[in-house]
């Protein structure tokens, strides 16, 4: 059983509810769900890199250590870690070594696609916009998992998933990727040592017997193939999407057939944070 969630938003992120993203009911509903350990993972930007996106404007690393005194003296036994969810766009990543101190680990998202300015195509939209797509999150995934400083982050979140897209665009994107692509990215993650995230806010859409056939399935597939890494988390924005997530997750990981052995090793890196 995997006991952990590593990225869970307070409210200091941007996106995080501010009327419920108490770290204290986090925390109860973790215990409900078996965890022993949650990371909350917010959303930052370093400012020290140039070309701060609009989403970022008021997310510096600088604001993170307030979660302290968000959370309880009583955790219930569970083990907090305040971590980041770090940005990766247009080929710049906003993070720097000097982020690491504010933080116990850090998340690198590649397919947060309005941020890349790839904005979901309308659905009357032809084949080509799709494809277009299609190669930007495959180079955009492949140049993180090789990029010089990935050492700078723990792993990548929702990856090959392009954000806030509805099924029949996820569909669409889909029809342009060959298993070969997704081989060749998912080889990238496991030789440079490269953490892969199965995010169950990325299967909302689909029930799991329904994530079985699914077009995201495709890519876990595929880190079966090549035996890549993965890691846990939830996304959650809320505690009740949290606890609806976590109360789907064994069912979901046995749709997909992944084996709770393949987050083992993430688990023991963060528990060495």
């Amino acid at each position: 059983m995997i006991r952990y969630d590593l990225h869970v938003h307070t409210p200091l992120s941007a996106c995080g509810s501010k009327t419920d993203g108490a770290p204290a009911v986090y925390l109860q509903r973790a215990e409900e769900a078996g965890l022993t350990l949650v990371g909350f993972s917010d959303h930052s930007w370093d400012f020290a890199v140039p070309g701060v996106p609009p989403f970022y404007k008021e997310q510096p690393y600088e604001r993170l250590p307030a979660r302290r005194g968000m959370i309880p003296d009583d955790t219930g036994g569970i083990r907090v870690l305040l971590g980041a969810e770090g940005e990766y766009t247009r080929g710049v990543l906003g993070i720097t070594e000097d982020a690491k101190k504010y933080t116990d680990y850090i998340l690198a998202p590649h397919s947060h696609m309005d941020v890349n300015g790839l904005h979901e195509p309308d659905s009357s939209a032809g084949d080509a916009a799709f494809a277009a797509l299609a190669d930007a999150m495959l180079q955009s995934l492949y140049s993180l998992c090789t990029h010089p400083q990935r050492g700078l982050f723990f792993g990548v979140v929702h990856p090959m998933y392009p954000t806030g897209y509805r099924p029949e665009s996820m569909e669409r994107v889909y029809a342009h990727i060959r298993d070969e692509a997704l081989d060749k990215v998912c080889s990238a993650a496991r030789e440079n040592g490269v953490f892969l995230e199965l995010n169950l806010s990325s299967f909302r859409h689909w029930t799991p017997e329904q994530a079985r056939t699914c077009c995201y399935a495709r890519f876990f597939e595929a880190v079966k193939r090549t035996g890549c890494d993965l890691f846990l988390g939830s996304d959650s924005h809320d505690t009740h999407t949290f606890a609806a997530r976590h109360a789907s997750r064994e069912a979901l990981l046995a749709a997909l057939g992944l084996d709770a052995a393949r987050f083992t090793a993430a688990e023991r890196r963060i528990r060495r944070a």
